[in-house]
């Protein structure tokens, strides 16, 4: 039934489970398995979308895959390997379910045939898929299938999102802190070290507000932290307050599947927030990743250039293990969108002297952290060269 704004109703725990999904789209690690489990065709379709756009934000891309029999989801396992190869991430879908108690069990049977092929094939299936992620998308019954057919692929699975389960209520995130070296900069995080400067009553009520905006969209209630926006963008005095609301509200308009409406809060934004400082490198990043997603590369590629502009100055000024570190997320970045925009031998360079820093960032610290940021440099560039020896191959023959 439509709503009264003449949107489409969203799923019952379609926000609970992208915001569940969303770090294991942003932040895949290498050859990762993940299992959604639904058995609505829309709720999994509007998750598809937007891992769609989440990938396509970092330069990458998603093949999907929807079996229309289930002979042929049966005999997916090669034509699984094979997108993999061309593709960042696979997305495989089949939400039909055998009828409770019936003979004969045509869809059951597929993907235990299929879950089987799999496990026998793993180290098979994490070689093609690289840095890149299978999704494996179907009824509830596929996760106990997973666990009887595919034990190997289930012990070494990173994640399972079910989105027919109750909402579980998620804590806002912590401030973030200058010197935490983790696996990326978190784009959640929009307001972390920020400070409103409105020392008032009213400053105090708006910091509040912007606070309770963010939590908001941390659990995925993106209608709430909209309307909070809102009433903080008609309170606020100061250029910078309004400009933390805008990139607020670009964010949950983002995450309701708005991307142009977030992108165009986003640019608003960046236009009131300060110009320099780490700080600022969050916000360009956050933003470039909806210009990316909605295809707008110039975009995307002016606001990595200022983030690398920056990052250079900080290391410069620094010279700290993060201000190193904040440098090679930003050449990876403009190493993505130069790449996405077929200047191969520019992305060569910035994944280059990334991969220079992050190899000099592991031997300083030795962490799970680093070297997984080592891996991720080292398949970026992998990747790359692969692509490229394709092309020469392909103008070969």
């Amino acid at each position: 039934m439509p709503a009264k704004d003449g949107h489409a109703l969203q799923p019952d725990g379609l926000e609970d489970a992208w915001h569940r999904l969303r770090r294991h789209v942003a932040w895949s690690d290498a050859g990762a398995v993940g299992f959604v489990l639904t058995g609505s065709g829309q709720t999994a379709e509007l998750l598809r979308q937007r891992a769609e756009w989440q990938l396509q934000s970092r330069g990458r891309r998603l093949e999907t895959i929807v079996p229309d029999t289930s002979e042929r989801l049966s005999t997916l396992r090669p034509a699984i390997e094979a997108a993999a190869s061309r593709s960042h991430s696979v997305w495989v879908q089949q939400i039909a379910a055998d009828a409770p108690g019936a003979r004969q069990t045509p869809w059951g049977d597929a993907w235990r045939e299929l879950l089987r092929s799999l496990n026998h094939r793993r180290d098979s299936l994490r070689s093609a898929l690289g840095t890149g992620t299978l999704y494996l998308v179907g009824s509830r019954e596929l996760k106990a299938a997973a666990q009887e057919y595919a034990p190997d692929v289930w012990s070494i699975r990173a994640f399972v999102i079910d989105a027919e389960a109750a909402p579980v209520p998620v804590p806002a995130p912590p401030p973030a802190q200058l010197d935490d070296l983790g696996s990326e900069r978190d784009p959640s995080g929009l307001l972390a070290g920020v400070s409103v400067g409105e020392e008032d009553e009213l400053g105090r009520e708006l910091a509040a507000m912007l606070r309770r905006t963010e939590a908001a969209i941390a659990q995925g209630r993106s209608a709430e932290a909209i309307e909070l926006a809102n009433g903080i963008l008609r309170k606020a005095r100061r250029r910078e307050t309004e400009g933390l609301a805008l990139l607020l509200r670009g964010s949950a308009r983002r995450e309701s599947g708005d991307i142009g409406g977030g992108l165009s809060d986003g640019l608003e934004a960046l236009e009131r927030l300060p110009r320099s400082g780490r700080q600022r490198l969050r916000w360009l990043e956050y933003v470039a990743d909806g210009a990316a997603s909605l295809g707008d590369l110039s975009t995307a590629r002016r606001l990595w250039t200022e983030s690398l502009t920056i990052a250079r100055e900080l290391e410069r000024a620094l010279g700290t293990l993060q201000s190193r570190r904040d440098l090679s997320v930003s050449l990876e970045r403009v190493g993505d969108v130069l790449r996405a925009q077929g200047d191969a031998a520019a992305a060569l360079s910035a994944y280059q002297e990334a991969l220079t820093i992050a190899r000099e960032l592991d031997q300083a610290l030795g962490t799970p952290e680093s070297r997984r940021d080592l891996s991720i440099s080292e398949a970026r560039l992998a990747n790359l060269r692969r692509g490229q020896a394709g092309g020469s191959a392909t103008g070969s023959t």
